[in-house]
C-alpha cells in the first residue's frame, strides 16, 4: 500500500495516476468517507464543508477516524489488487493506523510544493472541493495542518518535490517505484 501525504495542489493526483500507470492497482480516497457523512446529512461537497466534517469526524472519533474507516476498504481492495494508493494520508496518527492494519506493507510518499504553485493549481482545477481565492487556500491549509499534515510528511517514507513539469514528475515517481520494489527484495 502506498500511502500518499501532502497539502492540496501538491500534485498527489497526478502522482497517483503515475504510480497506477506503472502497477495495477486501484485507489482509495480518503475524502470519500467524509463526502459520505455530507451526503447523508444533505450538504454539499464544498471546500469548507468537507474540511469541517472531516475535523468533526477527527474530534468525535480521533485524529486516526478516516483511517480507521477506511482501513477495511484497504483489506477488501488488496484481496483484488495488488497495488493500493491511499489519497491522501493527512496525520501521523493515519499512517500509524494503515501501519498496523498493514504491517510491513506500507509506504508513505509525500509530494510537496510551496504555496503560490499549490494555489494556482486548484484554482485552476476548478474541482467543487476547491478553491479560486487566497484567503480559502490559506484557509485550507490552516485547516489541513491542523490535523498533522506537516507530520505525517515529515516522517514520510520518501518525498517527491513537484515543481517542474510532467515529464520531471513522472520520472521522479518512476524512480520512487523501483525504491518500492528495491525495498521489498532487500
Amino acid at each position: 500500500m502506498i500511502g500518499l501525504a501532502g497539502l492540496g495542489g501538491a500534485g498527489k493526483g497526478e502522482v497517483k495516476e503515475l504510480i497506477l500507470a506503472l502497477r495495477p492497482g486501484t485507489t482509495i480516497h480518503l475524502r470519500t468517507i467524509v463526502e459520505e457523512e455530507l451526503a447523508k446529512q444533505g450538504r454539499p461537497v464544498t471546500n469548507h464543508s468537507l474540511r469541517e466534517e472531516a475535523t468533526r469526524l477527527r474530534e468525535l472519533e480521533g485524529p486516526a477516524a478516516l483511517a480507521r474507516r477506511a482501513a477495511p476498504k484497504v483489506l477488501a481492495a488488496l484481496e483484488r489488487y495488488p497495488t493500493i494508493v491511499i489519497d491522501s494520508i493527512k496525520s501521523a496518527d493515519e499512517t500509524r493506523v494503515f501501519r498496523a492494519t498493514l504491517p510491513g506493507r506500507v509506504v508513505v510518499l509525500a509530494v510537496v510544493a510551496r504555496p503560490e504553485l499549490r494555489f494556482h493549481r486548484l484554482a485552476a482545477r476548478g474541482l467543487p472541493w476547491d478553491m479560486s481565492d487566497r484567503a480559502s487556500f490559506d484557509w485550507r491549509d490552516q485547516v489541513e495542518s491542523g490535523w498533522g499534515t506537516a507530520d505525517a510528511v515529515a516522517q514520510a517514507d520518501y518525498t517527491i518535490l513537484n515543481e517542474g513539469t510532467r515529464d520531471e514528475l513522472a520520472e521522479k515517481v518512476r524512480r520512487f517505484v523501483q525504491w518500492v520494489d528495491d525495498s521489498r527484495q532487500a
